[in-house]
């Protein structure tokens, strides 16, 4: 069924805060319109809106969401049409709303060639740019696993600056067991959309003007059982590696970097399987539980 749900989003530079409440299932969106509500300094409200992103012949989902320093409001959406000719087809783009503005602008994220998966997020730059990043999985043998980056005019939504990264096929799936790689080597060679994928976590800014775009793998792999006629299902999370991909001055990506670990558990979120991170004096600094083995693998 549906559930509510309310995010809390503060703007880079704490000046605004966005409110976004509306019902859900597994981030795909119903007939209930989504209400976004803007607040400036004493929490005093400077304007509202009702929206309903739905349409028929069409899966959305929201991705991502955030409110910049002028007070406008960003929605990240994935259309996935399930109806008709286009059937199978995905378009992302980001929303923006604005208080003077009636009709949303929106800017389109383009495509990600031959992906099978796509993990992103939005954020906004040091130059006040909207920026679009994280992971991307291609269906052929020698595709494999990329980073990218894409950067937005605000105010126009045209795209000003790209780039991309193949990563290294030694970063994916490298903490999987002997067994493990064995089990599943079939699958790896004909569908690699099936590995391990970075998720988008988070671009972190420097001093520089560049950043850190910050993924990790993770996966869900549920398990039903059945006792006396009574079915249930439980769930396994796996947080495996960290991926840190540099980003220079001018937004291009220019290396990547793996951080081993290796976590299963039953809950998912917190500090349980996942890890916290900071920037300090432009050095990436992660917190995070591990598997005892990998304590002595060198980066």
């Amino acid at each position: 069924g549906n559930s509510g749900f309310v995010s809390l989003l503060n703007s880079p530079g704490d000046q605004y805060v966005g409110l976004l409440t509306g019902d859900l299932a597994s981030k795909r969106l119903n007939r209930t319109p989504l209400k976004m509500t803007v607040l400036g300094v004493g929490l005093k409200v400077k304007w509202r809106k009702e929206v309903d992103l739905t349409k028929d012949g069409i899966q959305t989902e929201l991705v991502d969401m955030m409110v910049d320093d002028r007070g406008r409001f960003y929605l990240l959406v994935r259309e996935i049409t399930i109806k008709g000719t286009n059937s199978g087809k995905i378009d992302y783009f980001v929303l923006q709303y604005a208080k003077d503005r009636e009709e949303a602008l929106r800017i389109e994220l383009g495509e990600f060639e031959a992906a099978a998966s796509v993990r992103l997020g939005i954020d906004i730059n040091a130059d006040g740019q909207l920026i679009s990043s994280g992971f991307y999985t291609q269906v052929k043998k020698e595709g494999g696993q990329r980073a990218f980056i894409r950067v937005f005019d605000q105010n126009s939504g045209e795209r000003i600056h790209a780039s991309e990264i193949n990563l290294d096929p030694e970063m994916l799936n490298a903490d999987l067991t002997a067994k493990e790689i064995k089990g599943k080597a079939d699958d790896l060679m004909r569908y690699p959309e099936r590995n391990n994928l970075f998720r988008y976590k988070a671009i972190v800014p420097r001093s520089d003007g560049g950043s850190f775009l910050v993924g990790e793998e993770w996966r869900a792999v549920a398990s039903s059982s059945s006792q006396r006629g009574m079915g249930s299902s439980s769930y396994n999370y796996y947080y495996h590696s960290i991926a840190v991909v540099g980003v220079d001055p001018e937004g291009n990506l220019e290396w990547t970097v793996k951080v081993p670990k290796r976590v299963r558990t039953d809950k998912e979120g917190g500090m349980t399987g996942s890890f916290l991170m900071a920037s300090v004096r432009d050095k990436m600094v992660c917190y995070y539980t591990d598997h005892e083995k990998n304590a002595a693998v060198q980066l």
